[in-house]
């Protein structure tokens, strides 16, 4: 990939670029989910990412493309460089001075080229292991959101004008799982995962599961905090068995109007009936609403509020 940015570099100054710089992706990625035993999904892809940027004196321009044939590459950096003509000049504009580039790349041991070296059927396997192993480890444990297992494998490579041209790889191994208890009537889901550079240093799927049960058999929360950063101010709040209670039936009575409100669009609710479905309902609360841009009763109803602005004064 250095001898494609090389020439990349050369096709830009012979086109008018005083100066540029261009960097490659490669990346290689796969993740497979287990729920409850069976293969839920399994993806695999494969990328790569050509970016490049010119400049023309001090005007600056970009462009990029997935595709790395001769005529595409061609055609990126005719883009590119027309593109910087029109731009405007931006004194600050620039490529740092080859001096200050490094020369030689360490290696920081970012890769683990025998890592990756599984069959589709090993990875999924480790999923169904973290999965079993949260399942098996309590009786409360009684469901589960699925085991995942995921690799990727990527090389970036980037050389500039300035004389610097390297690249380097990078591997990554994740292993989760969410597993969820049930007792006295209440459920509790949580999860564990682990996440490494080499596949020999990830937990055992059986370590991975049981600290997940672990933590889904934890007490059930009822307290939830509100952190404002700016004054590191911490609201706190206990919610009673009445009051989740409530919240439950409040969000069961959304889910159904938002589904009774599904079915009527499908059926082909004229559009000066939308309003009609989901009557807007004004009140203090506006301020804080995600949608107040697009509701003018709610925006008439009250002026945007900041999350902490619902906090009790000193």
């Amino acid at each position: 990939m250095i001898d494609l940015l090389t020439d990349l570099l050369e096709q830009a100054r012979k086109r008018g670029a005083t100066a540029a710089d261009a960097f490659v992706v490669e990346d290689q990625a796969f993740s497979a989910q287990v729920r409850l035993g069976r293969v839920d999904t399994v993806k695999h892809a494969r990328e790569q990412h050509l970016a490049l940027r010119v400049f023309v004196g001090r005007a600056v321009a970009a462009a990029s493309t997935s595709d790395l044939s001769r005529d595409s590459v061609a055609r990126l950096v005719d883009e590119a460089v027309s593109l910087a003509r029109i731009t405007a000049p931006d004194d600050l504009a620039g490529l740092p001075d080859g001096a200050n580039l490094c020369q030689t790349i360490p290696d920081l041991d970012l890769c683990d080229p025998k890592g990756h070296d599984l069959a589709p059927e090993e990875k999924i396997e480790l999923a169904r292991r973290v999965e079993a192993a949260a399942l098996e480890s309590d009786p409360r444990i009684t469901n589960s959101e699925g085991g995942d297992f995921g690799d990727r494998r990527a090389r970036y490579t980037y050389a500039s004008s300035g004389g610097f041209a390297g690249g380097y790889e990078t591997s990554s191994f994740s292993l989760a799982v969410s597993p969820v208890a049930t007792q006295n009537g209440e459920m509790q889901r949580d999860s564990w995962y682990h996440v490494t550079r080499k596949r020999a240093r990830l937990d055992s799927p059986e370590d991975i599961g049981r600290i997940a049960a672990g933590r889904a058999l934890r007490r059930p929360c009822r307290r939830v905090e509100l952190h404002h950063l700016p004054t590191a101010t911490t609201a706190a709040w206990e919610h009673s068995d009445e009051g989740i209670a409530r919240q439950l039936r409040r969000a069961e009575s959304i889910a159904a109007e938002c589904a009774g409100a599904d079915e009527r669009f499908r059926a082909g609710l004229a559009a000066a009936e939308v309003d009609s479905v989901f009557p807007p309902r004004p009140g203090p609360a506006c301020g804080w609403c995600d949608y107040r841009q697009l509701c003018p009763e709610g925006r008439a109803a009250s002026a945007p509020r900041h999350p902490w602005d619902g906090l009790a004064g000193d």
